[in-house]
This record gives C-alpha cells, structure tokens and sequence, in this order.
C-alpha cells in the first residue's frame, strides 16, 4: 500500500465510503492512516470517529471494508468500530487485545462473523448480537499470519517463533455463545 497517495474503500452493497486521507507519524514511531468516513455521500462525524486524535491501523494492505451482504463495514480506527448499515447505529468496544507488538495483519467477514487478526491474537465478533471473543497468545512465542472458516471450524496460521516454522490450528472457542 502505498504511503503518499490516499486510499478510498467503496461499500459495493452499502452507501459508505472510507478514505484513508494521510499517512503520519503520531509521536516516536507511531503511525496511522488520517481518515474520513461518509454515508450516503455525508462526513459522518459524531463521537465514534475520533479524527482529532485518532486514525486507521498504519497496515491496510489486507483490510476488507465490507461484510458480504453489505449489512456491516468495520472501521479499524484503534478500537473495533462496526457500523450496521441497515440500522444505522454503530457497535463499538475497546482495543480487542494488548497493543504491544501485536500490530493488525488483517480482517475478513464470514457469514455473520467479523474476526480481526493481530500479530498475536484474534478478535471475533458476531454480527447478530454483537457477542465479542478476544483471543490473546504469549508475546515472543506466536506471529499469527491468517485464519480461516472450515466446517464451522476457525483455524488459525502461524509462524512458531520458536522453531520459525508456519503451523495451522484449529482455534477452540465457544461457538455456540457467538451464534446464539
């Protein structure tokens, strides 16, 4: 992703748009994307989005804006920001897991699932009742690279920073409180 142009995500369901405008350098290292976020052609601006102060994730190379149907867009602004197009109200909470090293690899929707990969832990969340699973591993012992759905199952891929060899595992987490 290119660091000196901005980058604009079109909802191909939804009236949104998210631009990333500017790429900075906050204080000592630390960076992010400035942003806007539009809805029907409109600035939102309201107490979620936080443009004074705070800004998308620097790594957006593998951000999916939108979930399938066009019903949620997930706006990586340093919480978990999920906005419900068809009711028009926003689900919010917290940094999912601790922000020490653990930089955000990507995010992707799977059937009424939102799950966020961090370098070292994995946030789902279930677009039906808002329902968030935080999954956090040991500093220095896991880099995790992606995840993925099979059978209902979440697997996860990972480098072993031990061995430094990929693995992939089956995440254990409890299903059945995410669907119902």
């Amino acid at each position: 992703m290119k660091l000196d142009i901005s980058h604009t995500y079109l909802g191909k369901k939804s009236h949104t748009k998210l631009i990333a405008t500017e790429y900075v350098e906050v204080n000592y290292g630390n960076t992010m994307w400035r942003y806007q976020f539009y809805v029907e052609d409109r600035l939102v601006d309201n107490e979620h989005m936080n443009y004074k102060h705070g800004g998308l994730y620097p790594n957006l190379d593998l951000f999916q804006f939108e979930a399938i149907d066009g019903r949620h867009v997930f706006i990586p602004n340093g919480k978990t920001l999920i906005y419900n197009t068809e009711e028009k109200t926003y689900f919010e909470v917290a940094s999912a897991v601790d922000t020490m090293n653990n930089s955000f690899v990507k995010n992707f929707f799977s059937d009424d699932m939102l799950v966020i990969i961090s370098q070292r832990g994995i946030q789902t969340i279930s677009l039906k009742n808002y329902v968030v699973k935080n999954t956090l591993f040991p500093p220095h012992s896991y880099h995790l690279q992606d995840a993925f759905y099979n059978d209902g199952e979440l697997y996860v891929i990972y480098k072993d920073l031990n061995s430094f060899k990929e693995k992939t595992q089956k995440l254990t987490i409890l299903t059945s409180e995410l669907a119902s």
